[in-house]
């Protein structure tokens, strides 16, 4: 069972591990994948190779999440409150 992701958490490791966002830069790798310090170099070798998925099926970089800058459609990558979901209105546009 995957664990809740607490609000303006992060879920990582394929979302068997979460995060409280008190967690997230930190400069302490909670995350094997290293997506819990995206500023840092806490995980230094692995965020580079790791990649966050977004809600649409996509995915950005690790290094991208947290960093202030919405790249996934339902703004998962950035702390809760952050970014709108825009997932609807994108799939629409591409009809």
């Amino acid at each position: 069972r995957k664990p809740d992701v607490p609000a303006g958490g992060l879920a990582c490791d394929g979302g068997y591990t979460a995060v409280p966002s008190s967690y997230i830069n930190d400069d302490y790798c909670d995350c094997a994948d290293g997506a819990d310090e995206p500023r840092t170099s806490a995980c230094s070798g692995v965020t580079a190779l790791k990649r966050f998925a977004c809600a649409d099926g996509s995915g950005v970089p690790a290094s991208r999440v947290g960093d202030g800058v919405c790249d996934c459609c339902d703004g998962k990558d950035e702390a809760e409150g952050t970014c709108e979901d825009t997932c609807a209105a994108a799939a629409e546009a591409e009809r």
